[in-house]
């Protein structure tokens, strides 16, 4: 993603066409379909430490999952739900992970906490972590609530980005980021790509 040279995210609500938008939301969670998902304790491991413990604030919601691609291979019987949205990226960038992530409601939650704060992969290099060469596509699969937290060098908040529909949130690989469980909608859903450049 080029764009991602001279800033560190974007949205485009303009990224993926209207129908391939409807058939991910009915494949997904339509009521024709039987799609598997897969429960979480947590968003992020318990042991996930990459971030300063004292300059968030947490609240920890389990989640449901479905994983379409990891280590750059398409490991489910319902890869085709993807393929069509995947194929919208440039062609040379190469996948690493896409999977799907629903989160239930959080009825009466504080909408100002998040959950933990992560980069989706980090590599180590004499002894220094970093999270190059990649950068993440987080697309909303349905209107909702339960914002997307972008987060500094400083982790300062830089940006909160509400869910919509059709929505894609390009950002590098290098900005840490949380997301937070739905409180006024029964439902949050995102597809979340890594690709490498």
């Amino acid at each position: 993603m080029n764009k991602l040279k001279d800033v560190p995210y974007y949205i485009d609500d303009n990224f993926v066409p209207l129908e391939i938008q409807d058939k991910l939301e009915k494949d997904l969670i339509g009521q024709e379909h039987d799609f598997p998902w897969y429960y979480l304790a947590s968003t992020v491991s318990k042991n996930y430490d990459s971030y300063n413990k004292e300059n968030h604030k947490i609240t920890e919601k389990e989640h449901f999952y479905h994983a379409f691609v990891n280590d750059g291979e398409y490991n489910s019987d319902f890869k085709n739900v993807v393929k069509d949205l995947v194929s919208l990226l440039p062609s040379q960038d190469r996948l690493y992970r896409v999977k799907a992530n629903l989160m239930l409601q959080d009825k009466g939650g504080n909408p100002d906490l998040y959950n933990t704060p992560h980069y989706d992969f980090e590599w180590e290099k004499d002894g220094e972590k970093y999270q190059k060469d990649f950068y993440v596509g987080l697309y909303y699969v349905i209107d909702s609530d339960g914002d997307t937290f972008l987060f500094d060098k400083n982790d300062k908040i830089m940006e909160r980005i509400p869910p919509k529909k059709g929505r894609m949130l390009f950002m590098r690989g290098d900005v840490l980021h949380a997301s937070r469980h739905p409180i006024n909608f029964d439902r949050r859903l995102v597809i979340n790509m890594d690709i490498f450049t």
